[in-house]
């Protein structure tokens, strides 16, 4: 026969389980709920980031249309290749630095 005072030991221990889990439980719930609500607002910063982005890639293409010529156009923006033997600087002996046209950055030096 058990004893009275294991039964109602085992059973507080139950109880005590019991209430560690839904501790746990809602602790869980709380921090998914914190999470969630960061992830939306990361996604809202994201958003606008893009927004950004988007309408200053609008103004910088259209910019570049003006500037650049449809070869340039197409060669550095759309992935083009310029035909064969057949471009400003085909056979182009000068002495000097090349720029990037769109960026300006430096490509090469022509004794390179």
């Amino acid at each position: 026969m058990k004893n009275k005072g294991s039964g109602q030991f085992i059973a507080i221990l139950t109880i005590l389980g019991l209430l560690s889990v839904l501790l746990i439980v809602s602790g869980c719930e709380q921090a998914i709920a914190e999470e969630a609500t960061a992830e939306e607002t990361a996604v809202e910063e994201v958003e606008i980031e893009l927004y950004n982005v988007e309408c200053g890639e609008v103004q910088e293409m259209d910019e570049l249309r003006e500037r650049l010529t449809d070869m340039q156009y197409r060669v550095t923006q759309e992935d083009g290749t310029e035909p064969a033997f057949n471009n400003k600087y085909w056979d182009n002996k000068e002495e000097g630095l090349y720029v990037d046209i769109v960026s300006g950055e430096p490509l090469f030096v022509s004794v390179d």
